[in-house]
């Protein structure tokens, strides 16, 4: 029975411990072991004592937090983190630390998870959640019970919980591990925020999970002082930003996505031509502009001769467009490959979704918009000239009187449902000048 058939009312139970936090930042290269996770002392709550801010204050600057708002406490004369290579001893490293994860306790980062998703959740209104006191798990290798909710009329609970938070110079992503994708600049340290999040679906007569999944974010990497800059204003958005996009992919993979079987062609071991246009497309395929996969002999060239119009580690160019309002069109759906069944949907529409790029990784939504009628749009507002921009859609249909969709369109030549959608997954095209 398809999970969605199962949900009845649903209420949302967040977790109720401290998150781990996980400073990677400066944890690599000469002298800065001893720093690991001093690059930024982030939370809510917690303030650096003056000892381990004057010892750390030579290489970075240290934030302080006082009830949500970050404050430098410490800077150059420029504003740049200086002295990279100047150690600090084990125990003052332990004290920032020690401060971080007082912060990380509290961010109260599982409530806010857990308010994100109800709002989206009341997006779609369809699905019956109940606003009840649903308690979750007290550490992460906890499984309550949630049968005393049945007095209450919950029929299943979404447990959420923040898992992780930190701050990384080099990402997991396994395209970070190629060196050209993760540059290490002494000069200029970049760091990225990430959140790892916890998702099951119980069904609360019996305890059975229906549904069980991790999640991650992670932001752009940005160098230092644009996190702590305007009291940290940077940093309290991406925050906010992180929430609400878990809480989305969580609806949607819990709650959304269609459980029809639809096909998704894998290409693995194929290579882009004119012979395999469909090479490494996943979903909904873009038409204008058209994904340009890089190929073969463009891999194997030397450092100084590979293509400037794609990133590191990516399998795709930046297709030009020729308007700062371009028209973007993709494949209808139902596609040409679905089965007969799909021609039973009605009500389709589409959805669409544009962020900026920053340094080749995915920034901030700057263009979203729902209910499309058509397989194409073009933008209400002008794009920046001579910029870089991702994008993704999606069909929204409703089969069998229930509201459905598609998972977003990205590239990937070897599966076509990966855990998170990563940074060089995404379709993506150059304004003209």
């Amino acid at each position: 029975m398809p999970v969605r058939d199962q949900l009845g009312t649903v209420a949302i139970a967040p977790a109720h411990y401290v998150p781990d936090s996980n400073f990677d930042t400066f944890a690599k290269g000469a002298g800065s072991g001893a720093v690991k996770g001093a690059a930024i002392l982030g939370g809510t709550t917690a303030a650096v004592t003056a000892g381990a801010a004057a010892a750390v204050a030579p290489m970075m600057a240290p934030v302080i937090v006082f009830s949500g708002i970050l404050t430098t406490a410490a800077m150059t004369a420029t504003g740049a983190v200086a002295g990279a290579e100047q150690a600090v001893s084990a125990a003052t490293a332990h004290e920032v630390e020690a401060a971080i994860d007082t912060a990380v306790a509290g961010l109260d980062a599982h409530n806010k998870l857990a308010a994100q998703l109800a709002a989206a959740i009341d997006n779609e209104p369809w699905i019956h959640l109940a606003a009840v006191d649903a308690t979750g798990p007290a550490n992460p290798a906890a499984h309550p019970r949630y049968a005393q909710l049945q007095t209450l009329g919950i029929d299943s609970v979404i447990e959420v919980a923040i898992t992780e938070i930190g701050f990384e110079s080099c990402g997991p992503e396994f395209v970070r591990r190629i060196s050209s994708a993760c540059p290490e600049d002494s000069e200029r340290p970049m760091i990225d925020l990430f959140l790892s999040a916890s998702v099951r679906l119980v069904r609360v007569a019996d305890d059975a999970e229906l549904f069980a999944r991790r999640f991650r974010y992670k932001s752009a990497l940005r160098e230092i002082p644009r996190w702590v800059a305007d009291d940290g204003k940077l940093l309290a958005e991406e925050f906010d930003y992180a929430y609400r996009e878990l809480a989305e992919r969580v609806r949607d993979e819990v709650l959304l996505v269609s459980p029809l079987p639809l096909p998704a062609p894998t290409t693995f071991g194929q290579f882009p031509g004119p012979d395999n246009p469909g090479y490494g497309i996943c979903w909904l395929a873009p038409v204008y502009p058209a994904a340009t996969p890089v190929t073969v002999p463009e891999v194997l060239r030397t450092p100084f001769d590979k293509p400037t119009d794609a990133c590191p580690a990516s399998g795709l160019h930046f297709s030009k467009v020729d308007s700062l309002r371009p028209t973007l069109r993709w494949d209808a759906f139902p596609r040409t490959l679905d089965p007969a069944v799909l021609q039973q949907i009605t009500d389709v529409t589409y959805e669409l979704k544009l962020w900026e790029v920053e340094n080749c990784e995915r920034g901030r939504l700057v263009y979203a918009r729902t209910a499309l009628a058509a397989p194409e749009h073009r933008l209400e507002t002008l794009l920046l000239p001579a910029s870089r921009y991702f994008w993704s859609v999606r069909a929204r249909f409703t089969q069998g009187g229930q509201p459905s969709a598609t998972r977003w369109a990205h590239f990937d030549p070897t599966t076509c449902f990966p855990n998170d959608i990563a940074d060089w997954q995404y379709h993506r095209f150059v304004t003209p000048r």
